[in-house]
Parts: structure tokens; C-alpha cells; sequence
């Protein structure tokens, strides 16, 4: 193959995946087919998509492995800045640490807005599990908080440690997928100056409230049965 049809190549597998976050992040991930995605991306061979990614399941991958890289390359930077010891300051920094890298891609370039409602479409698909999808492919940031958090929690029993961060997570994505269709559908709140940036240390601040929050008598024994 020649060096500009090796460009091209390259070119039209960007459309694609620009295309598939879109529609993805629009109709969720049962909503659009293949042909869709490869009819929206302007590709010039009617199966461009199966050429370049094979299955849907290597379409996913690949859209979470081009946004991931950044992301957990930013939370690695976050997480190296935490000294468990310091308590309440590590949990805070914790949760900067989940949500920030994230919130951040709600600016992330051509696409990047897309892609946040894109993980909350797959992240409430029923026959799909996201960790399946991103398992060694730049999760080391996501692994690292979970071997983090129940060093600042010592205090926690660790099936409620576990029960926090999935709850904690759950809350990031959709809250952050929500607040971008807000901006997108022109809600005047929802654009005002700093108005994200208020809304993101709000977030951080419910997730570092939410971890450290008292333990219920029961809930261990509940967790562990």
C-alpha cells in the first residue's frame, strides 16, 4: 500500500470512529448498525467498518481505547500525588482523580463531547459489561484507585470500599453525560461562564462525601452474605 493510500486509510478510520461515538452517544449501542456508521462516515466501501474493526465488540474497544490513553494518563498523574496517610486530603484527591480525567473529555476535541454519553450508553447496556471492554487497554489508573481507596478507607470494610467506588463511578458518568446534554440542548444555566467548572467540583465533592461516608451497622454483614 502506498504512503498517501495508507493516509487515507487512517483518515477514513478516524470518520469512523467519529462516526460510531456519535451515533452511539445519540441512539445508544443496540440503535445503530454497522452500515449507519459507515454511511455517516462518508467511507467509500459499504463495509469499511467491518474492514477496519472486524465485530461491534472491536468497534467499542477501539473507541474506548482512543479517548482511555488520555485518561488514564491524567489520572496516573492525579493518583501520584496522593499520600494515603493524609486522610481526608487523599480522599479529595481521590475523587479528583475519578472524576477530573473524565469531566475533561466533555472538551475533548473534534468528538470528545461525544464521547462521555457514549460510556453512559454502554455503561446501562444490559449485555454489556464496560470493564470487559477496557481490561488492559489503559486501566491502569481505574486499578490503581481501587488498590488506593481502602488504604485512606482502612477503617471500611473492603466489600463496602468496593460497593462506594462502583457507586461512585456510576454517579460520575451519568452525571457528567447528563450535564453535557444539558449544554448541548442550550440550557441556559448549564452555559454560563465557569458554570461546568462549578459543576465538576460540586461532583468531586459529592464523590469524596460519598466514600467517606459512615458505615451502617448492617451493611457489611449485608455485603458479605
Amino acid at each position: 500500500m502506498s504512503r498517501s493510500a495508507r493516509r487515507l486509510d487512517g483518515t477514513t478510520r478516524e470518520r469512523l470512529l467519529d462516526a460510531a461515538e456519535r451515533l452511539f452517544a445519540e441512539h445508544g449501542i443496540d440503535g445503530v448498525s454497522l452500515a449507519r456508521i459507515t454511511a455517516e462516515a462518508g467511507a467509500p466501501n459499504a463495509s469499511a467498518t467491518q474492514y477496519h474493526f472486524g465485530s461491534r465488540t472491536e468497534l467499542l474497544q477501539a473507541l474506548f481505547a482512543r479517548r482511555m490513553e488520555v485518561v488514564n494518563r491524567r489520572r496516573l498523574e492525579l493518583l501520584a500525588r496522593i499520600d494515603p496517610a493524609e486522610g481526608a486530603g487523599a480522599l479529595r484527591r481521590l475523587a479528583e482523580a475519578l472524576v477530573v480525567p473524565f469531566a475533561e473529555q466533555l472538551d475533548g476535541g473534534p468528538g470528545g463531547k461525544a464521547y462521555v454519553r457514549f460510556v453512559a450508553q454502554v455503561y446501562a447496556n444490559p449485555r454489556l459489561r464496560m470493564w470487559d471492554l477496557v481490561r488492559g487497554r489503559h486501566d491502569e489508573g481505574v486499578r490503581r484507585i481501587a488498590e488506593i481507596t481502602p488504604q485512606i478507607l482502612s477503617g471500611v470494610p473492603r466489600p463496602v470500599v468496593r460497593q462506594r467506588l462502583a457507586l461512585a463511578t456510576t454517579l460520575t458518568i451519568h452525571a457528567l453525560a447528563d450535564r453535557e446534554r444539558a449544554v448541548a440542548a442550550g440550557i441556559p444555566e448549564a452555559r454560563l461562564p465557569g458554570a461546568m467548572a462549578a459543576f465538576v467540583a460540586g461532583l468531586v465533592d459529592m464523590v469524596a462525601g460519598a466514600l467517606a461516608a459512615p458505615v451502617s451497622q448492617p451493611a457489611p454483614a449485608l455485603l458479605t452474605a
